[in-house]
């Protein structure tokens, strides 16, 4: 968790400089590694981000261990920087999307 919590920090630092895209990427990669955390307690291992969006909800969210909307919230995060990279989100979206914990 000590990546999460640096990728959060970083995420908070880059929102105060007003550096949206760089804000949405830490924030998206703190709830990345946050789940993969998880996941590899649970002895699941992936390579690829989609690996860990699919067992987010299939091993967690499913089962009831995770809250959909938490999934919804992991699912939707992983678009935002896909967004900024080509210019289809707003600083004002990016900061709705950056609430991970």
């Amino acid at each position: 968790m000590d990546r999460t919590d640096s990728a959060l920090a970083s995420a908070a630092s880059e929102l105060a400089a007003r550096r949206y895209d760089f804000a949405a990427n830490r924030a998206y990669y703190a709830c990345f590694y946050a789940a993969s955390a998880v996941l590899l307690v649970a002895g699941r291992k992936f390579t690829k981000h989609s690996g860990v969006r699919g067992a987010v909800h299939q091993e967690l969210v499913k089962p009831g261990l995770l809250d959909a909307t938490w999934g919804r919230a992991y699912r939707t995060r992983k678009n935002v920087p896909q967004a900024l990279d080509r210019g289809g989100a707003t600083p004002v979206a990016v900061g709705r999307q950056l609430h991970c914990r």
